[in-house]
């Protein structure tokens, strides 16, 4: 895991040694990403400089160092390639000779022996990669399948620059953080800025599954891109070979390929662990990773002393599985102390509330380890949101009913405030066959909200955005819906999946998780990621992920296999806050300094909805959390680039 940046630029624009100085800089903004070494490279004839700061997972020594040089390749990589040690075998069986351990010399001599194309969809791992072809003097900048690790690039007069963070891009004197006010629209309705732009104008993200490629011979002139790999695509060839077996035969098929998967990503050079939350897929990736492990597996925590605290139910697990298990209890001041920083964390506006306990946890875990697998992804792949199994087990029933009676039963529960419906929710709670905690009311009313979509995408709009499309909260700019074409193959169910492994999983789960730990220059890895697992969920029937008794059907059973289910059948949590509760108490007025009429009109923002919102949410009579948070996070953004 490292951070990488660099710049090309037309001939004569700036001497060799002009270039080299913004490269280095611009990874020295990017120390937290490798605090272990660093070093900046220039090509002697063509205008193309590179930096990179490395934190050392695989070989240690200076053989690892980078930028890397193999013949006419130049290489800055962050990230890991996972079956480095099988294609190092292949070629060294057919004469290549190595001299280092890396995996970044594999995979530059794996682009020497096959071709990029070639080389990319032979790969299994997480990375970002800028990449230098004297041969035909060519610049590519490369992202892993799902978007694990970030590449930004910047397009302007001068050529290109590219970084895995912004930060290194505003380092450069030409830079101007001019605002995409579309992104910022679409960042206040959930949660993150969505891919493939950013926050500011001329920028971009490289797509996950792709490669863009520029030729830096006079001019930089972009050449191809190269999308090596796809969701849908991947989905439709899983699907031409749908899996025949049983129930039991998918659960054993998924133990081999998940367990084969952690053994990969156990690989290290330095000390790897565990995020365990208690959850389904954190205890399923911790068991199958004490299974390949000869030693109890370092697992880590986090725990709040709220309604929404799975830390004795983590720890439970962590028992059962013998491991070696740490517990960070946090307090209202601990999430406020984090407060301040996230804006430089995240460098955009980002406003998943679980950014915090993740930086917490992950701060933690880098005390005594520099690796951590998560379980991260389980749900998008293997159906484990209550929106996928309501697609699945309650949408066909309701579309029985026409959408124009639909949308009048919608207002009529829209009518009925949350409060009402929470008083029902109590008596259901004593029962204690009421699975849910808390919060009946706001599902009602988003449920309510979404009740006459007629497509995968407006129900998903509906299901996930904190902000009506109906509500204008920027000045400048009108609010765009998020339209996505469905595939009409695709169950309700498996589209909006897709969508989320295509957006959510992206822009906000991996974001979170990558900034959040490189803050503590702490690396993580997502098992459930690995190409092979990913089709195989595509391969089952729908009824072996999701069905009446909820999502993750086939993890479930996988995971009873090592914990106890009464361990892990419950509500799911997560590393959660209570967020809705701070901003009421402890950080109401830090949040009250924010969400003044000013402070709102200076950041574009229209105050009347907002602030209405605000005193609904400090009243009690609506939990706004989510949809405030947003906003706060965009103010906290907007004063710290001033």
């Amino acid at each position: 895991m490292c951070g990488i940046a660099g710049l090309a630029t037309s001939l004569g624009t700036f001497p060799p040694e002009v270039l080299k100085s913004r490269a280095t800089t611009m990874s020295l903004a990017l120390l937290h990403r490798g605090p272990d070494s660093g070093d900046s490279w220039v090509h002697e004839t063509s205008p193309v400089a590179f930096g990179h700061r490395r934190l050392a997972i695989i070989d240690l020594s200076a053989d690892g160092a980078q930028p890397m040089h193999r013949g006419p390749l130049t290489i800055s990589f962050n990230g890991e390639i996972y079956n480095f040690e099988a294609l190092r075998a292949e070629l060294v069986a057919d004469g290549t000779r190595f001299r280092s351990r890396s995996d970044t010399e594999v995979l530059l001599a794996c682009v020497e022996k096959w071709g990029l194309e070639n080389a990319l969809a032979r790969l299994v791992g997480m990375f970002a990669f800028a990449l230098w072809d004297d041969r035909d003097k060519s610049l590519w900048l490369a992202r892993d399948r799902f978007g694990e690790k970030p590449l930004y690039y910047w397009r302007s007069p001068q050529g290109v620059a590219f970084a895995s963070e912004l930060k290194a891009l505003r380092t450069l004197p030409e830079f101007h953080p001019d605002l995409d006010l579309h992104s910022v629209d679409a960042f206040l309705r959930r949660n993150c800025v969505p891919g493939p732009g950013a926050i500011y104008q001329g920028v971009a993200q490289v797509p996950p599954g792709t490669a863009i490629g520029f030729r830096v011979d006079g001019a930089v002139v972009p050449v191809r891109s190269i999308t090596y790999w796809s969701v849908d695509r991947a989905i439709d060839e899983a699907r031409a070979r749908p899996f025949a077996g049983s129930f039991a035969d998918a659960t054993a098929e998924l133990e081999r390929l998940l367990t084969a998967s952690v053994r990969r990503q156990a690989i290290s050079d330095v000390p790897l662990g565990a995020f365990l939350s208690g959850g389904i897929d954190s205890s399923t990736v911790t068991a199958l990773l004490q299974t390949v492990s000869s030693q109890p597996v370092q697992t880590f925590t986090i725990g709040s002393n709220s309604s929404s605290n799975e830390a004795d139910e983590a720890s439970a697990v962590a028992r059962h599985l013998g491991t070696d298990h740490t517990v960070l209890m946090i307090s209202a001041q601990d999430a406020l102390d984090v407060v301040p920083m996230l804006a430089e964390m995240f460098d955009e506006p980002f406003g998943d509330s679980s950014q915090i306990p993740t930086f917490l946890v992950a701060q933690m875990a880098r005390r005594h380890v520099k690796v951590a697998l998560s379980g991260d992804a389980g749900d998008e792949v293997f159906g484990g949101y209550n929106r996928h199994v309501m697609a699945a087990t309650t949408w066909p029933k309701l579309t029985r009913v026409p959408a124009p009676a639909r949308q009048l039963v919608g207002r009529a529960a829209l009518g009925v405030r949350p409060g009402w419906w929470d008083t029902v929710e109590r008596p259901l709670q004593r029962t204690g066959r009421w699975k849910l905690k808390g919060g009946l009311g706001n599902r009602v009313h988003k449920a309510a909200r979404v009740l006459g979509a007629n497509s995968a995408s407006s129900l998903y709009d509906g299901l996930t955005a904190h902000w009506s499309a109906d509500v204008q909260l920027l000045r400048d700019v009108s609010p765009l819906r998020f339209t996505e074409p469905d595939i009409n193959a695709l169950t309700m169910a498996e589209n909006m999946m897709r969508l989320d492994t295509q957006h959510y999983l992206v822009d906000d789960i991996l974001t979170k998780v990558d900034r959040a730990a490189m803050a503590s220059s702490l690396e993580t890895r997502v098992p459930f990621l690995d190409p092979e697992v990913f089709s195989f969920a595509w391969t089952l029937p729908l009824g072996y992920r999701i069905g009446p008794g909820g999502g993750k059907l086939v993890v479930r059973e996988l995971l009873a296999k090592h914990v106890p289910r009464e361990l892990f059948e419950r509500p799911k949590t997560g590393f959660g806050v209570p967020l809705g509760e701070w901003l009421r108490g402890p950080l109401r007025p830090w949040a009250e300094e924010l969400l003044t009429p000013s402070t709102l009109d200076s950041a574009g923002l229209v105050a009347k909805p907002i602030l209405a919102a605000w005193a609904d949410h400090r009243s009690g009579r609506r939990n706004n959390e989510h949809a405030l948070w947003n906003v706060l996070m965009l103010l906290a953004w907007h004063q710290h680039q001033r």
